[in-house]
């Protein structure tokens, strides 16, 4: 019984990995109520709390990295264009501000 009493500190501790878990785990797909209840177990939960962490971060990591490839495919199809003598906006001339874009220049 004393055991159990000495944990119940921890479990307060744990109360905002808890929560951060909540938040987290629901954002990436996860079910947002059993791993914040996994959480709140002492030693345990600390351990488990770095699985959803680490998911979010590689997913945003992935994420990253498919913006980075769509980029470097439209900087190679612009190459190509250039090459082979196809106008693009970078190659033809910047369009003079209109009476509209005034307003904003002004101030």
């Amino acid at each position: 019984m004393g055991f159990i009493l000495s944990l119940i500190p921890m479990m307060i501790m744990q109360i905002p990995l808890a929560i951060v878990t909540w938040f987290l785990s629901k954002r990436i797909g996860l079910n947002h109520v059993l791993w914040s209840i996994l959480v709140l177990i002492p030693i345990i939960g600390m351990i488990l709390f770095y699985y959803p962490f680490f998911k979010m971060v590689l997913y945003a990591l992935d994420r990253l990295n498919a913006i980075e490839g769509k980029i470097n495919a439209l900087m190679r199809h612009q190459k190509t264009l250039a090459a082979s003598g196809v106008k693009t906006q970078e190659n033809e001339s910047t369009p003079q501000p209109t009476s509209s874009d005034s307003v904003f220049l002004d101030k």
